[in-house]
């Protein structure tokens, strides 16, 4: 027993300057909440921008992408499943949660489509 008091000792007096170093080292001023300037406005401030398809699967995503290509894009994607049509509706979706709402309408709008919905 006598031969682990001088090991307890130790590892007690270096945890302790470990202490006392970490705390020198290492800097916190994290309450500068009056520094802080607040502003009126959202960074995030895009009308209609969500970057979500309605649907957790791709059935679902794919018949959200199809309501708006259709709807807003001027777009008609057939209903059929064959390798191309899948291959579009994933390229599509993945732009889509990629850039927004807003930019994919205008990136894949018709040019002579005029959109009901305003």
């Amino acid at each position: 027993m006598e031969v682990y008091i001088p090991y307890v000792i130790g590892s007690t007096l270096t945890a302790f300057l470990g202490n006392i170093a970490y705390t020198y080292y290492t800097y916190d001023d994290l309450d500068n909440s009056e520094d802080i300037e607040t502003h009126d406005y959202d960074i995030m401030f895009e009308t209609n921008n969500n970057r979500r398809l309605d649907g957790l699967t791709f059935k679902g995503k794919s018949a959200s992408i199809r309501k708006i290509c259709k709807e807003e894009c001027g777009i008609n994607i057939p209903d059929n499943n064959c390798k191309k049509i899948r291959g579009k509706l994933l390229r599509y979706i993945k732009e889509y949660e990629t850039i927004g709402h807003y930019q994919f309408v205008q990136n894949h709008k018709k040019k002579k489509y005029i959109s009901n919905i305003e």
